[in-house]
């Protein structure tokens, strides 16, 4: 990580480019060096981490456990304060939950949760692409999601922070006054995203929804493949 940031931001001054760094993670690994990384790079790259956790204890230990069948929740809690922390660094930090049929009736209680008892902002649900959907999970779906309009609506009325809907996504796109919205991310553009073993991909949405690695561009021994 700190390469990444040193060689980002040498390229960029020698280029004239802007250089931003984002990183997604579970939140179980948080140490003083990591800490200190973060906090010396993070302005300038303006440096953005999504943790990814489901939501509320009970949820959230359902599938997130560790090699030894143990929930994680405790182990990523212990750690909120300190990522939270980082928001007085310049560092952005959001929270984005994975919901699967089991847990989806529960999306609006695990939003109230990061909002009010781990005081988040910027919230973001995804659901499992894998699972085997059905007509009957969008009414739930649409349940849930109007609990958490309604929620975000009343915060406003009572507060006056019209900037509720944005934190929430995908309310925030109905701010926009353009018919179509702006590609989901960078990929092909802009973006590039390093996995854990060190392949290439466009954008982190591609690499678990492709076991084939179709949309694989290169890996960090080899650089990028331009024609892929």
């Amino acid at each position: 990580l700190e390469y990444t940031f040193q060689r980002g931001l040498e390229i960029a001054n020698e280029k004239g480019l802007y250089f931003t760094a984002s990183i997604v993670t579970n939140g179980t690994i948080f140490n003083k060096r990591i800490e200190n990384i973060f906090k010396k790079y993070g302005r300038d790259t303006n440096f953005n981490i999504q943790l990814s956790v489901d939501g509320v204890k009970e949820v959230h230990d359902k599938y997130r456990v560790t090699k030894a069948g143990k929930g994680s929740f405790d182990t990523i809690e212990k750690n909120i304060p300190k990522f939270l922390n980082l928001l007085d660094f310049g560092v952005g930090v959001s929270i984005h939950g994975c919901s699967n049929k089991e847990t989806l009736p529960r999306l609006f209680e695990n939003y109230k949760f990061f909002r009010e008892e781990w005081g988040f902002e910027h919230i973001w649900f995804m659901p499992i692409h894998s699972e085997d959907w059905e007509t009957k999970d969008v009414a739930v779906y649409d349940e849930q999601l109007t609990k958490i309009a309604d929620y975000i609506l009343d915060r406003v009325k009572k507060d006056g922070n019209v900037n509720e809907v944005a934190y929430y996504a995908p309310l925030d796109k109905c701010l926009n006054n353009y018919g179509r919205p702006n590609a989901p991310c960078g990929a092909g553009k802009n973006f590039v995203t390093v996995t854990a073993n060190g392949e290439l991909y466009p954008c982190h949405q591609f690499y678990f929804n492709d076991p084939e690695k179709h949309t694989i561009i290169g890996d960090v021994w080899k650089g990028i493949d331009e024609e892929a």
